[in-house]
């Protein structure tokens, strides 16, 4: 495990309930590979961003889907990753568009 595994996973014991410190290790584990890792964090996400307060939902709910599709996308869930760009009350019609074509665009090279 490489230096930066080991610092987040120390970050979240250290701070077990932030929201950032969550998504980071979720990014970093998914750079990574490490899928099963990241769907965790990906999972502890949604139940911060759900939990009883909606100032949660407001602030972190848009980086929550980003990663989400992210893992979606890693997985091969393409469909998936693509319908959650097309949630309209979180991402405009433009950045969901330019979205779903980079998704497209990964979906194609893989299959080379």
């Amino acid at each position: 495990m490489d230096d930066a595994c080991k610092l987040i996973d120390e970050a979240v014991k250290q701070s077990p309930g932030n929201f950032n410190v969550h998504a980071l290790r979720a990014e970093i584990y998914l750079e990574r590979g490490n899928n099963a890792t990241a769907w965790q964090e990906i999972r502890e996400l949604h139940n911060i961003v759900y939990r009883n307060s909606s100032s949660e939902r407001l602030t972190n709910l848009r980086q929550y889907l980003v990663l989400e599709a992210s893992y979606k996308a890693a997985t091969g869930d393409f469909n998936g990753a693509k319908e959650i760009y097309r949630n309209i009350n979180v991402f405009t019609e433009q950045e969901g568009s330019a979205a779903v074509r980079q998704i497209e665009i990964e979906q194609a090279h893989r299959r080379r």
